[in-house]
């Protein structure tokens, strides 16, 4: 999968900045509101600036001064995040204070366009769940955490998940639902067609081959590793 997208948002990132540079570099950088000083500290230019702009600051918004900025309301219904999300997929951002008065406005959308999210953990609990809820609206994107994990979202029905040239990382899956007839093979705990409460969280597995395989009958779930 090529992603193209990178979003920045004003949660913690990782502490090896040249690691995160390599990550990011080529990639057409949104941010949104905060992530912006973040961009700014690592020396990035992005192509644009999408928020109410509270969390910026004036230094870097100087600096900025060339890049586009879409500045919205501070009393919307939408995140920061969220915006950077319909800017990427060319939906409309004209009026951020009817989602909760327009039916058709509040329904699920389905996203598909590659993205990799960085700072969307830390700091504030709140944020962090709301943001990581956003994985369950585009099957192609990626948070890339403060410790350098990657967080995934994958819904399957009667279909398997190949994961490929993780040998020798830790894995784990964080049920979002109830997991039907789970099988994990190619890891160093496997699992053979059993049921999983959404309650219980398998983490802190390893992938043991070049190719390992998650098959279930029916389930949602976070796929986390480094």
């Amino acid at each position: 999968m090529k992603i193209e997208y990178v979003v920045f948002l004003n949660g913690v990132y990782p502490k090896d900045i040249e690691k995160l540079k390599n990550i990011v570099k080529d990639k057409r950088i949104i941010c949104a509101d905060g992530g912006t000083n973040t961009c700014f500290e690592m020396g990035l230019i992005p192509e644009v600036i999408i928020g109410d702009l509270d969390s910026i600051r004036e230094e870097v918004l100087e600096f900025y001064k060339n890049v586009r900025v879409i500045k919205t309301i501070r009393e919307k219904d939408y995140t920061d995040f969220e915006l950077a999300l319909m800017y990427i997929e060319n939906e409309k951002l004209l009026n951020v204070t009817t989602r909760f008065k327009d039916k058709n406005s509040i329904e699920k959308k389905s996203r598909v366009t590659p993205v990799l999210v960085v700072g969307a953990t830390g700091n504030r609990v709140d944020m962090t769940l709301s943001n990581i809820l956003k994985l369950q609206s585009n099957k192609n994107m990626i948070f890339l955490t403060e410790s350098f994990e990657y967080m995934r979202y994958i819904k399957l029905n009667k279909s398997v998940e190949v994961i490929e040239k993780l040998s020798g990382k830790t894995f784990s899956i964080i049920p979002i639902t109830d997991l039907k007839k789970l099988d994990l093979k190619g890891f160093v705990y496997n699992l053979d067609k059993v049921d999983i409460d959404k309650s219980i969280g398998l983490a802190s597995n390893i992938v043991k081959e070049d190719k390992a395989y998650i098959y279930c009958e029916k389930g949602e779930m976070y796929l986390i590793h480094e």
